[in-house]
């Protein structure tokens, strides 16, 4: 009996619709992955060509000190930094809490130095620095913060913008603005996110300017004050008079390097000694220049006219004629017949003489005529009295810095304590004021001294 005859196996298919699609969607997975790595490359490329960027810009930047450039440079920088056509710069007014634009640069005025300022909370760029908060605006004309001053003014249209609040420690110290990409597109977040960074940088680049300007400043400061200490000091004697049958003695400890306190001597024929001594209303390199300027002209006048009263009469007007910044001194003048111990004492608005009698040791307060102080009202009476010195006696000049000198209760020494030093000291002139420079010591104490002290004693031997 024969078999059937074999049949082939072989059977042939055709895909389905289903596996067909699921190789498409594969396809289309792997071609979106391929594009998503293709834009994270590229994304990342850019990351980094903007570090290097970055570095390299802000490198340049911090390659000065000097703060008008530095501020220059910060305005070109970030224009690059971001592909930017313009670019504005504005410094915070901390005093009147407003925005001082330094430099608008690009755009349709090429570099200007010269705009309003910003009130705080005005405008983009006083939002920002109120609110301390960066601002990416993608149309400015449809936010209501715009003002399109510039632009009318100009013919420039801004578009797009960034706006970067400058911080140095979490203080606003500026804000910087970028405004409209050479490229015609808008500004995007990474662009907003490099802008930050540089603007931080530039924080620390404007932080160290300043203070590299404010060393400057007082190296500048410092060698101002002592040229005016060097002049101030050649003015004072260099030496006490001596004189038989006179002694004297000084204090001088001023509040700062220069003083506006002053005293000098001058001798004349006939057996006579001027003493003059006073205190320049302020203090510093104003005061010390106007007192050096004063004993110069005192000197003259006192040469050249014997009476004292117009002496001191004929300086008052020479300094209501010059004056400039309001200033004004106290002036006392003794004129001393050294033969018949006879002072003549010319008071303009300081504090009066003190006498401590030899005899007694009664500290008598010498309140005879007074004027108002030199320097403020022209030709004004001038009057003059006269005392005669006892053997023993000294007289006591001294300024309000002695009166006013305060202790850590804020207590000020006074004339009670003043007079009961002086009452109780020897009253020889070095002895007395060495009492009472070091009953102000303990006085004061850690206390800071803040105004001048000087005294200046004339002693008649007994």
């Amino acid at each position: 009996m024969k078999s059937p005859a074999r049949q082939s196996s072989h059977i042939r298919t055709t895909p389905s619709s289903s596996s067909a699609t699921d190789q498409e969607r594969r396809a289309a997975a792997r071609r979106e992955s391929d594009r998503a790595l293709v834009e994270a490359e590229q994304h990342f490329r850019r990351k980094t060509e903007n570090l290097a960027r970055l570095i390299e810009i802000t490198s340049f930047m911090n390659s000065t000190i000097v703060l008008e450039d530095l501020l220059s440079r910060i305005m070109n920088a970030s224009k690059r930094v971001v592909n930017a056509d313009a670019s504005s710069l504005f410094l915070v007014d901390e005093v009147v809490g407003e925005l001082i634009p330094m430099i608008i640069e690009g755009g349709a005025g090429g570099k200007l130095k010269e705009a309003p300022r910003l009130r705080m909370g005005h405008g983009i760029a006083g939002w920002v620095a109120q609110q301390g908060r960066s601002e990416l605006i993608e149309d400015a004309y449809q936010d209501s913060r715009f003002s399109p001053e510039y632009d009318r003014r100009t013919g420039y249209h801004t578009k797009s913008m960034i706006c970067v609040p400058i911080k140095s420690k979490e203080r606003i110290i500026g804000v910087s603005q970028v405004i409209n990409k050479l490229d015609g597109e808008r500004f995007d977040h990474d662009d907003l996110e490099l802008f930050e960074a540089f603007c931080a940088q530039a924080a620390v680049a404007i932080e160290n300017a300043r203070m590299h300007q404010a060393l400057l400043e007082q190296q500048r400061l410092e060698q101002d004050l002592q040229f005016a200490q060097t002049i101030q000091q050649s003015f004072l004697p260099q030496l006490l008079p001596d004189i038989p049958g006179y002694s004297f003695a000084t204090v001088y400890v001023s509040a700062r390097q220069v003083s506006g306190d002053f005293y000098d001597f001058i001798e004349f024929s006939g057996r006579r000694l001027g003493v003059v001594f006073g205190d320049v209303s302020g203090k510093g390199v104003p005061a010390a220049l106007y007192m050096a300027k004063l004993m110069s002209d005192f000197r003259f006048f006192a040469l050249s006219e014997p009476e004292p009263a117009r002496a001191v009469s004929r300086v008052n007007n020479l300094l209501v004629d010059r004056s400039r910044r309001g200033m004004f001194v106290t002036f006392v003048y003794l004129l001393i017949d050294l033969e018949s111990r006879t002072m003549t004492v010319t008071n303009a608005g300081h504090l009066p003489p003190l006498i401590c009698q030899g005899r007694d040791g009664l500290v008598i307060k010498l309140a005879g005529p007074s004027c108002s102080p030199l320097g403020i009202i022209p030709d004004i009476p001038v009057q003059s009295f006269t005392r005669l010195l006892e053997p023993g006696d000294a007289v006591v000049l001294y300024t309000d810095g002695v009166l006013e000198a305060r202790n850590p209760m804020k207590q000020e020494f006074g004339y009670a304590r003043l007079e009961q030093v002086l009452h109780s000291a020897p009253s020889a002139p070095e002895p007395l004021l060495g009492a009472v420079h070091d009953a102000l010591h303990r006085f004061m104490g850690r206390s800071p001294q803040h105004d001048d002290i000087t005294l200046l004693c004339v002693g008649v031997s007994p």
